[in-house]
């Protein structure tokens, strides 16, 4: 099988994740993947922000649990040691949304490729919402917002995990 296939078919929300650090390499490697998303116009209104230490995660995810009524950090981040938070330039174009969908779509594969779990999570927009300082803090640059966080690390238990079926009626051809 084509290995960029492969790594689509593999690909899973993983939400308990180990410890382990993601290698500073690594994540840079999937962050770059973002920057080769299509995008319309060929605006690229994105921004990817790699975040690895702990205290801006913590703060970060204890700020959107807030928002969402959940005790902790841990509730939200799933014990993620790294995401990378996609922020989408404002005003928003009519198609941001979209452009960020695609490209973060692409960090996922890409940190499937690499053999990092990934899951994709919108809770930490709450996060910027309740505690605007963090944006500051992890360095969102003026005029962007962020949209969604694609959560890294290596699965806490050792489980394979087999591929989800695909379900062929779901694609229709003209």
């Amino acid at each position: 099988m084509n290995q960029t296939l492969d790594a689509i078919g593999r690909r899973y929300a993983c939400r308990s994740f180990q410890e382990s650090p993601v290698p500073r390499d690594t994540l840079k490697e999937i962050a770059r993947a973002g920057l080769a998303a299509p995008s319309a116009m060929g605006r690229e209104p994105w921004r990817f922000i790699v975040v690895e230490r702990t205290d801006v995660m913590t703060a970060v995810g204890d700020a959107a649990a807030k928002g969402f009524g959940k005790a902790s950090a841990a509730e939200i981040l799933y014990g993620a040691p790294a995401m990378i938070l996609v922020a989408g330039q404002e005003p928003e174009g009519p198609f941001t949304g979209v452009d960020v969908g695609i490209a973060t779509g692409l960090l996922t594969v890409a940190a499937t490729a690499l053999g990092v779990q990934s899951c994709v999570v919108a809770s930490p927009q709450a996060a910027f919402q309740q505690d605007p300082s963090l944006a500051a803090r992890v360095g969102v640059p003026a005029g962007f917002k962020v949209w969604l966080a694609v959560l890294l690390g290596y699965e806490a238990s050792c489980t394979p995990k087999a591929p989800h079926p695909l379900d062929p009626t779901k694609i229709i051809c003209a």
